[in-house]
């Protein structure tokens, strides 16, 4: 009788634990007004065919291995329902062939406006001038329809392992270049595992590619492979769940279409 009514005490205190994290989520996007993001990758066999190396509004349709972003979204308009309107800037380039050295001529710059239409997808529509800052950037606008769907991609407190599948879908259409239609994909499946409620490790597959129409550059592929996740959640409160992390991500993908096979380290920031 007493182990029965252990196990049934350690069940509630597990379940009261999740609604606790649930609520802390919730107080988190109420509260995220504000956000910062960064990302630098490396790819051995280094090419101007870059992934963006990992899901997000940052690279994506524009071909990129570094980039930072700063968004706000306003009070009152910014979230209504979990309809969300944000305003953004962003900053993107790639480095040089095998080398961490920025190539100052990939420099692109844009800011835009994002709205997520729809209160249970992640479906946004977004709108964005380009700027030319670097020889090989452009001037132009950009209108973008994104898509992500994840599972188990946040911090689980309590749990130790739990699955882990994230999609993204990204597609473009550049005004001034009427004839140019670009979609950038990436998938995920692995499983994550709970280091201590700060840390998260995941192994996973991934698959992603690019298609871009009228491709003079060839920045148009498709490749395959395996990875590892390594994410610390940080900047936490009593009541709010952590709103940042930091994260390594190293990947070996064989080239399927159009792209040599080739190592790729990143570090992610998300503030």
């Amino acid at each position: 009788m007493r182990l029965a009514q252990l196990e049934n005490i350690q069940e509630d205190a597990v379940e009261n634990d999740q609604v606790i994290a649930s609520l802390r989520k919730e107080v988190r996007e109420l509260n995220n007004h504000f956000s910062f993001t960064a990302y630098s990758s490396y790819r051995q066999n280094n090419s101007t065919k870059n992934s963006i190396g990992a899901p997000g509004s940052l690279g994506g349709v524009i071909p990129s291995q570094g980039g930072v972003e700063v968004s706000y979204r306003p009070a009152v308009i910014g979230l209504r329902d979990r309809r969300t309107f944000t305003v953004f800037s962003r900053l993107l380039w790639s480095m040089e062939p095998d080398s961490f050295k920025v190539d100052s001529e990939t420099f692109q710059a844009s800011v835009g406006v994002s709205y997520k239409p729809f209160k249970a997808q992640n479906f946004y529509l977004s709108a964005e001038k380009l700027f030319k800052v670097g020889k090989n950037a452009q001037n132009n606008w950009l209108i973008r329809g994104l898509y992500g769907w994840t599972d188990g991609f946040d911090l689980n407190f309590g749990q130790h392992y739990w699955n882990y599948t994230t999609v993204f879908g990204d597609v473009g259409y550049f005004v001034q270049s009427p004839d140019i239609l670009s979609f950038y994909g990436e998938a995920r499946q692995g499983l994550s595992y709970n280091l201590g409620n700060r840390l998260v490790l995941t192994p996973h597959a991934v698959i992603d590619g690019r298609i871009q129409t009228k491709d003079k550059s060839n920045v148009s592929y498709l490749e395959a492979g395996g990875g590892l996740s390594l994410k610390y959640f940080f900047n936490q409160t009593r009541y709010q769940a952590p709103r940042s992390y930091v994260e390594l991500l190293f990947q070996y993908k064989s080239g399927i279409v159009n792209i040599d096979s080739g190592v790729n380290a990143t570090g992610i920031l998300r503030y």
